[in-house]
């Protein structure tokens, strides 16, 4: 499975600040008592520094480790 699909099965999409020099994986927070956008957890990849930023997340599952890892090999970081 690729990042993509583990990502988005586990209700990350592909965040439209995704660009050359990064990658986001973005998932809403909702206030269920208003439905409204309370913000968003989120993962960035940045390509340039190799760094991970992890925005709102304070647990990561295994699942959510798997697509981390998948992403890193995906960006080719391990070939180096």
């Amino acid at each position: 499975m690729s990042a993509k699909e583990t990502f988005e099965n586990l209700g990350f999409y592909l965040d439209i600040e995704t660009n050359e020099t990064q990658v986001v994986w973005s998932k809403n927070k909702y206030n269920r008592y208003t439905f409204a956008l309370i913000g968003a957890d989120c993962i960035t990849f940045d390509r340039k520094e190799k760094e991970i930023f992890l925005d709102g997340i304070e647990d990561i599952s295994f699942e959510l480790l798997q697509a981390i890892n998948k992403q890193v090999e995906e960006l080719g970081w391990l070939d180096e």
